[in-house]
């Protein structure tokens, strides 16, 4: 599978979970990909994005939407995190995250944030982000203006692994 983006439309929310199962199966049981991370778009019905994320009882969740409420963006779970360690420098960090986006659709995005004062204290609830963090979140429910959609971002060669054709 060359492409980045598998893309479908569904009329009710309940068709996501067989849709996604399908597209799943046939992202793993293509033997080519050029791209590290895949995207399983599905377009849905208009959503209650801050509803649907505050009933989610995960640890990995994010949130974010511009000022004018045409984007936003609820994650939970993630594909990938990509952290500075105390001898990697941002320059190497984000190096990291471009190569992971190489070949990936330009709709993938990393979502985290960088300590900017290195001399203050980092209290405990932080210390598990290091000096920098970034995540691509599992899944994710988007905003685009008046369109909306279920997104599935897959690290394919690590999920390939770990996840399997019988979990699918």
């Amino acid at each position: 599978m060359t492409t980045a983006a598998l893309k479908d439309k569904v009329k009710n929310i309940s068709e996501v979970q067989g849709l996604l199962k399908q597209n799943l199966q046939t992202l793993f049981d293509s033997d080519k990909t050029d791209n590290a991370i895949c995207r399983i778009s599905i377009d849905i019905p208009k959503i209650d994005i801050i509803n649907w994320f505050q009933k989610q009882q995960v640890n990995e969740k994010l949130f974010w939407s511009d000022r004018d409420d045409k984007f936003a963006v609820a994650g939970i779970h993630f594909a990938d995190i990509i952290q500075n360690g105390d001898d990697q420098t941002h320059p190497e960090l984000f190096e990291k995250i471009q190569t992971r986006l190489t070949n990936a659709d330009d709709s993938v995005r990393y979502f985290g944030g960088i300590k900017f004062d290195t001399a203050s204290q980092v209290t405990d609830s932080w210390k598990k982000f290091s000096t920098a963090a970034f995540v691509l979140p599992r899944f994710e429910l988007l905003k685009r203006k008046d369109s909306y959609q279920f997104v599935c971002n897959i690290n394919y060669f690590y999920d390939k692994e770990k996840i399997g054709r019988a979990h699918v």
